[in-house]
């Protein structure tokens, strides 16, 4: 079946400690969840959620890359291929890649972030996902608020903030159940008590 995809936006270069941290927590429970995780293949914040979905047993964790190859991918990018089970070469750059990020996701969660961030949840909110912005670990996610207060265009799209972690990825999830009831009855592999157990081999 299906797996629900979730996706981890945020700073490649710049971030906080709190920011890196909530990123590896935001990946395990992620990975608890029993979903894919999209990122842009990239490093910062993306990666060590990346990494935190890893060490939890995450099954799927797919990287969207700029590069066309995996060489262009490592030496012209500099980008990190360990943490990602399938990379995906968009060769399309890094503005050309950020759109398939979130096409890909039925929920986003982003996570501080510059201009990139900004533009991959502008994206969002005319694709019609679920937005999580974590606030409190400094970026763009700062401004989410301010800046939502001059959009007047409504496209659907449901934008949920929080300051925990984990409890933003639930409701993330809970939104995404809500909203689609009917397609998760029947076309989605969600979480389930015994995902962990289960990945890691134990009864």
């Amino acid at each position: 079946m299906t797996k629900l995809q979730l996706g981890v936006m945020g700073g490649a270069f710049r971030y906080t400690l709190e920011a890196l941290e909530a990123a590896y927590v935001i990946g395990k429970e992620i990975a608890e969840a029993g979903a894919a995780l999209i990122t842009g293949g990239t490093t910062g914040i993306p990666y060590r959620a990346a990494q935190g979905y890893k060490t939890e047993g995450g099954l799927w964790s797919i990287g969207i890359s700029p590069a066309v190859d995996r060489v262009e991918h490592v030496e012209k990018f500099g980008k990190p291929t360990d943490a990602y089970d399938v990379l995906i070469f968009s060769g399309m750059g890094y503005a050309g890649r950020n759109p398939l990020n979130i096409r890909s996701c039925d929920g986003v969660i982003f996570i501080g972030g510059e201009s990139g961030t900004l533009n991959e949840f502008t994206t969002g909110l005319y694709e019609d996902r679920v937005l999580g912005i974590l606030e409190s670990v400094g970026g763009i996610t700062e401004k989410i608020r301010e800046i939502m207060s001059e959009f007047r265009t409504d496209h659907g799209s449901k934008v949920l903030y929080d300051i925990h972690p984990q409890n933003l990825v639930r409701r993330v999830l809970t939104e995404i159940r809500d909203r689609n009831p009917q397609y998760l009855a029947h076309h989605v592999s969600l979480a389930t008590p015994n995902h962990r157990k289960e990945v890691k081999g134990e009864k």
